[in-house]
Formats: structure tokens, sequence, C-alpha cells
């Protein structure tokens, strides 16, 4: 699964005597490792298109494919995960002389311009590059030291014993409860799998005792968000189960295991990937499914009910039909840098088949896509004036939702959940109020999405902004992004829309009247393309009048 940004670089720490760092000297002063001892690998899904793809002299980055010209990743991509070597795993899937010579050259390379005093800072010395790094290294040692020279060995060798001290101290100092737990899982390992490091395994294995307990006992809104994040830190932990043995794993491990894997099951539908919220793009659904399915041994989950929630999302799942809601505010305190202005979002899918969808996440095709996948409108919910919910100050994410509330319970056939949200307030003085009815056979969601002000105040604030805006109306919009699988047109002289599934399922939806229906074209981020997908969205139009306004709308099942 891809890496997602988890951390920010850590300073050195204070200096001593003669200019030296402590962090200095602990590169100066760490112990040797001695040999490998194997370990179970971790959970991967090596691309060996992608090794190729590198040998033939490109690598593929946040912001595209990167032509290398000779050079290494690192010296044109701008990612952390390039010094976290993501592409030693797809160049040791092909296996072959060819793959192997450039990366033990890269690996000469990096420890040339990389691995000396006084240079432990900026992206090739942050927990999330040096945690990966570690893994990526320890997992492939066979292939990358055959044939290799001894000074090239002797420096690996070094290398790892440095990063196994360096973990020591900074998982200790990361406040990210994810990052801290892959720190420690990169610890673990290593003192697992080096001869030599024996001696500082238990404190190992305590800090992730420790950074597995601070998940498993966080409060709903302090998980993380992203859901690949989750799913990520579930696999460290049953990985980190495997190398220490299920006799010997630490219960807080096991809790944690237990809390994330149910989470987890929240947040994929049934067509197995998760739901694309936040900065994940969906995942591979074998992947998840593995790790799920080794989470799982020795337990039973329980049936997922009709509604469930996890770290901040609503689950509605009735017959074949499961939608998913954003129902939280967008997670800017440790997840600013991937949050997306998404609170009342919802995915929709059915029979095993993704439907309505957000573009996802366009980290994979450069700076513009990575936007513009951000904004409200390339989710499927309301949007204001063409404004999205929270704006964007560079990277990070600012604004949106600082209050969500949310109701449900179950109606005569069906069930029923409503979430509101402030993220207008200040600028209009209108919440955003959504309101969803699942039946329970599957076959029919309604929706109702209004916006209108709550209180005296708001009321003000709203009587004055529409006193500015012409003809004394603001425009709103509805969106419905459709997945690129299913065939969407206008129909009914643009009063429906229907849909083509590829199962043959026909789906239908209706507006009500007064609502503007109009087809558009949309974009759906794969990781699996090299470009964004062409798809469809449905969007409603309609305006606001000096109460506010509404749009009810009805997906139905036709045959």
């Amino acid at each position: 699964m891809p890496a997602l940004p988890v951390s920010q670089p850590h300073q050195a720490a204070g200096r001593v005597h003669l200019g030296l760092s402590i962090a200095d000297l602990r590169w100066l002063l760490s112990p040797k490792a001695l040999g490998i001892i194997w370990q179970p690998a971790p959970f991967s899904l090596p691309n060996p298109l992608r090794g190729q793809q590198i040998l033939a002299g490109n690598y593929a980055g946040a912001n595209g494919l990167i032509a290398l010209a000779g050079h290494a990743p690192w010296q044109h991509a701008t990612e952390i995960s390039a010094h976290g070597f993501d592409w030693l795993d797809d160049l040791a899937s092909l296996g072959n002389r060819p793959a192997r010579d450039l990366a033990q050259g890269w690996l000469a390379l990096w420890i040339r311009d990389h691995d000396r005093p006084f240079a432990r800072q900026g992206k090739a010395w942050t927990l999330e590059a040096i945690s990966a790094r570690q893994i990526s290294l320890l997992t492939h040692a066979h292939f990358l030291m055959a044939g290799q020279n001894t000074a090239d060995r002797k420096a690996m060798f070094k290398l790892l014993a440095r990063q196994t001290a360096w973990l020591r101290h900074e998982v200790t100092r990361c406040p990210d409860p994810v990052a801290r737990l892959h720190g420690a899982t990169a610890w673990v390992f290593s003192t697992s799998s080096l001869m030599g490091m024996e001696g500082v395994r238990p404190k190992a294995i305590q800090c992730l005792e420790k950074a597995a307990a601070q998940l498993s006992t966080a409060p709903e809104a302090d998980l993380p968000r992203n859901p690949a994040r989750l799913a990520s830190a579930l696999a460290d932990l049953v990985w980190m189960r495997a190398v220490l043995g299920r006799a010997a794993t630490p219960q807080a491990v096991q809790q944690a295991i237990t809390r994330l894997s149910d989470c987890v099951s929240v947040l994929r539908p049934p067509h197995g990937a998760l739901a694309r919220f936040h900065g994940c793009d969906g995942g591979a659904p074998a992947l998840l499914s593995q790790i799920q399915d080794r989470a799982d041994e020795g337990r039973k989950p329980a049936a997922l009910p009709r509604f469930s929630h996890a770290a901040g999302y609503i689950r509605l799942s009735c017959a074949a039909s499961c939608l998913i809601l954003d129902a939280s505010p967008p997670p800017l305190k440790r997840e600013g840098d991937m949050a997306h202005a998404s609170t009342n979002t919802m995915e929709f899918s059915v029979n095993r088949l993704a439907f309505i969808t957000s573009c996802g996440t366009g980290a994979g095709f450069g700076p513009d896509w990575m936007r513009a996948g951000r904004a409200t409108q390339s989710h499927s919910t309301a949007c204001l004036a063409g404004r999205s919910s929270a704006g964007l100050d560079g990277a990070t994410l600012i604004g949106g939702a600082t209050q969500v509330a949310q109701s449900s319970k179950p109606t005569h056939g069906a069930e029923r959940v409503a979430v509101s949200h402030n993220a207008w307030q200040a600028d209009w003085g209108l919440h955003h109020i959504r309101a969803l009815t699942l039946s329970h056979d599957g076959m029919r969601l309604g929706g109702e999405d209004a916006f209108a002000p709550r209180n005296e105040e708001d009321r003000v604030i709203f009587a004055a902004r529409m006193a500015q805006t012409p003809r004394g109306s603001l425009g709103f919009s509805l969106h419905f992004h459709v997945h690129p699988t299913i065939t969407a047109q206008s129909d009914m002289g643009g009063r429906a829309a229907s849909f083509l599934l590829p199962d043959g399922q026909v789906w239908v939806l209706r507006p009500s009247e007064g609502a503007e229906l109009v087809l558009r074209p949309s974009v759906y981020f794969d990781p699996d393309h090299r470009n964004p997908r062409a798809t469809k969205q449905v969007v409603l139009f309609s305006t606001l009048a000096d109460y506010g306004g509404a749009i009810g709308w009805c997906f139905l099942r036709a045959q």
C-alpha cells in the first residue's frame, strides 16, 4: 500500500562539546551490526511493471512520471518516499542482475551523500524516511548482498546499525501515533533481525507496546482520518505479532489489532477497497483482505450492523448497498497536508460495485491535480456559491467545519442518518444539513441537502450577505461523482439521470422539483493508471431564498 506523509522532520538534539550534537555522537558511536537473522517480511505489494519502468529510466513520483536521466530518484523527486527507498521493493520484485546492480549502485550513492556526520536533517532523516528505509533494507538484504563487494556490504551494515540507533532516539519524540508506531515497528524489526542489537530489543518492544496502547485507547476523534493510515497501522501491528510470536506479543498490540481491524471493516465497502477520504486512494483490495484475515486469526469478528461508525465516519449497510459518510471536521492538526474539504461527503456502493464516489487523491498526478482533488466540488456533497468548505494555505488545509452534529434512527423499512456542519457559518450564516435514508432492501437511497441559518445571529449574517448578492439569490450545487466503470446519461429532458452498472443493474436519480440537473465531466484518480481516468458527475443546482434552501433527491434501482 502506498506510503503517505505521516511526520515532519525533527531537528537534531542539543549540542555538546567540540560542536558535535548528541545526534552526531550517536552516529559515531552506534553499535555494530554483525549479521542478519531472517524474519517474516512486511505486507507489501511490489510492482514489477514499476521496476521495469525504473530500469528504463523513469520513476513514478508524486508529481507524475520523472525521467531520471542517469540520476537517483531522490535527486529528482521531492517526496520523502524516495529517501525511504520505495523503489527498492519494485526493483527487488524483478530479481534480475540489472535490477540488483542498479539497487546496489543507488544504495552506495545514498550512503556516500547522506550517511555521514553533520548531515542529519532534511527529508532523508525524517522518522518516516528512516523507518521505511530501514524496513526496505532489511527486507531486501539478501537481494542487495548478492555479489556485493566487501566495502559496500560493510557500509550497508554500518547504515543499518546507525539507523537502529537513530530510531531509538527519534521514535520517542514523535507526536503522531501512526508515525510513532511505524518507527517502533522498524526499531523492533531491526533489533530482531540484526545480530548485535539484541540488548535493546526489550526497549524496542516496550516502545511498540506504548504506541499500540495509544491507538487502542485513543478517543475516536483522535484516530487517523485517512483510512489508508489506519490500514497501514494495522499492517504494522499484525506483522509485529508474526515477528514476535503470538505468545510474546504484548496485550496492547493485540488490543490495537482488534480495534483497528474493526475500524478498517467499517471503512471497507463490499467492493473491498477503502473509502477514498482524506488522501486515501482506496488501497489494494487483495492486500487489505490479507491483512485483515491475518489480523482476525483466532477470533470471529462480529458482523457489521446496518448502522456503524469508526474514526469519524458513519456507515449504513442494507442488503447489497453500502453508504459511507464523512461525518467529522477535517483533520487539520495532524493530517492537514493531506486532508480534504469533504465533511458530509458520501460514497455509495451496490452489489460489490463502487457507484457514487469521490475523485480521490491526486497526489500521484502532480500538485495541480492534488489541489483540485481536495476541494469540496471533487466530492459527492453540496457546495455553496462555488466555494469549498475549507481552504488551502500552501499544502495545508485550513478552516472548514469545526462543529458537526449527527443523529441516526431506524425508520419504517429503512435506516436514516442526518449530519450538519458549520463550515459556511462565519461567512454566510449557513449550516449544511444532509439527511440520508437507505431502505432495508438496499434498492432506494433518498436524501435532502439543505442550507439554513440556525439562530438569530446566523440570520443577521445571512441577510447581510444576501443583500450584497445580485438579484438577492445565492446559488448552491450538489455533486454526485460516478465511478468510471458506470455509464451515466441524462434522461426525461434533464429531469433525471440513469446509470448502467457493469453487472447490468440500472439505477435512476431523480431530484426534487425546481432543481436543475446537469451531467458534467469528472475525473477519478486511480493509482493503477498514469493519468486521471475520465468519468462523469451529476450536478444539481438550486438557489437560496431569504430562509435558505434545499434539494431533495432519490436514487432508485430500476432493474
